[in-house]
């Protein structure tokens, strides 16, 4: 058995709740010094302790009695609580249950399971934050997973030290002059090129994290909103608004060069590539997926395209390059055949009723994990492409625009608009 214990006690006496391996048990009033594995939880400030709210609430009747089970979710507990009892499943370290006494029967493992599956109840975690004084837009982390380096929109480049989840820290800025709004790393995270709006493509220097300096700049036509480069690292494929996708000769990092470009008739947005380099897929707005034939990177040439019903964003790509998962605003999260790059067709969707900025995939490719701008961090199961559901979701405190994973997949590193750097456990 264990108990929690209210924290207003009566005199020697307080409220607990207590886990038995079948049941859990709510008490009145009980004497604290029974002290059954009593458990401390660390003091937390008092706007964290009034985060707690009721999910989900049954009434039951037994022998002409009534009674009402309610389950409230722990949302400020920092960080996640252990398992009380090694025969209790995680998920139930986040929740609080009670009843009410109008008749002694506790509720059952199963009352409480029935319940947690009928909410969708969500086991993901704010672990820490960190402000980075703008209004974080795009996140990449370092290849070792020690670093986190942030397009802070007016605020430039802000590098941040993520060794310790729990405690991050700055280490570097660098001001970009415009608005930094996309940022990708050279294979040996010595460079950042950054889509920096007006200033079209930037490439800094980030060998020193704690004094990052500038290399070189191409000023495109457009206005830049996201980057991808070539597998050797030679080229970077700037999404440049109304001027659909531009390529650049970065070889030289201190005077890149435009190679060709492709207008793609929306304003794109976001840009990925295949994994053999041959393609790039394009988040282009009112547009939808427009999907370009870069093996020619002086002459691109467009290949297939699908009008998403949204304002697409973002896009990111299955391992095996047959399905893409696009960030469609309004439209939530969709997901598009293009296992033949003419003809994209349409698979299933999950409509989040935000607007959905970016998606990432877990490691396995059965989770898409969703920026959703005021619903926050969004994880949905698309291990059924045409039936993806919502598996959980984190609230971040402002706008969500983007998101990515550490290497193990067991955080969330989440570009907020307003909290910065948010770093959400629990998500597995």
């Amino acid at each position: 058995m264990a108990s929690y214990w209210s924290g207003s006690p009566a005199n020697t006496s307080a409220h607990s709740m207590d886990f038995y391996p079948d049941i859990v048990y709510p008490n009145e009033i009980s004497p604290r010094t029974y002290g059954f594995n009593v458990r401390c939880i660390k003091e937390q400030t008092p706007a964290e302790k009034k985060t707690s709210s009721i999910l989900a609430q049954i009434g039951r009747e037994h022998n002409s009695a009534k009674s009402t089970i309610t389950i409230a979710q722990l949302k400020a507990i920092t960080p996640a609580l252990e398992n009380i009892n090694d025969k209790y499943e995680s998920n139930y370290q986040h929740y609080i249950v009670s009843t009410s006494t109008h008749f002694s029967s506790p509720a059952t493992r199963e009352e409480v399971q029935s319940m947690i599956d009928a909410v969708n109840l969500n086991p993901a975690y704010k672990l820490s934050s960190y402000d980075t004084d703008g209004k974080a837009y795009s996140i990449t982390l370092s290849s070792d997973g020690t670093k986190a380096y942030i397009a802070d929109y007016t605020n430039g480049l802000v590098i941040v030290d993520i060794s310790d989840p729990a405690h991050p820290t700055k280490l570097g800025l660098y001001n970009t002059t415009s608005k930094s709004l996309g940022v990708v790393l050279s294979s040996d995270g010595t460079k950042a090129y950054i889509a920096n709006y007006m200033n079209g493509l930037v490439i800094v220097d980030i060998s020193d994290p704690t004094h990052p300096t500038k290399l070189g700049s191409y000023e495109t036509a457009g206005l830049s909103y996201g980057v991808a480069l070539s597998s050797d690292g030679t080229k970077a494929y700037v999404a440049d608004a109304y001027e659909g996708l531009v390529i650049v000769d970065i070889s030289d990092p201190t005077h890149p060069i435009k190679l060709g470009s492709y207008d793609t008739a929306g304003l794109a947005e976001g840009v990925t590539l295949s994994s053999d380099g041959a393609k790039a897929y394009i988040a282009d707005y009112y547009n939808g997926l427009v999907i370009i034939d870069i093996s020619d990177p002086h002459n691109p040439t467009k290949l297939g395209s699908y009008d998403t019903a949204g304002y697409l964003q973002g896009v990111t790509l299955s391992s095996d390059d047959t399905k893409a998962y696009v960030a469609d605003d309004e439209n939530g999260l969709a997901i598009v055949n293009i296992s033949n790059p003419y003809n994209p067709t349409y698979l299933g969707s999950f409509d989040i009723d935000r607007y959905t900025k970016s998606v990432t995939l877990s490691n396995d490719g059965t989770k898409a994990y969703v920026a959703d701008g005021a619903h926050g961090l969004v994880i949905v199961d698309i291990s059924n492409s045409t039936h993806p559901t919502k598996l959980s979701s984190y609230d971040t405190a402002g706008f969500a625009r983007y998101v990515t994973l550490s290497s193990d997949g067991t955080k969330a590193y989440v570009a907020d608009g307003s909290d910065g750097l948010v770093i959400v456990g629990g998500i597995e």
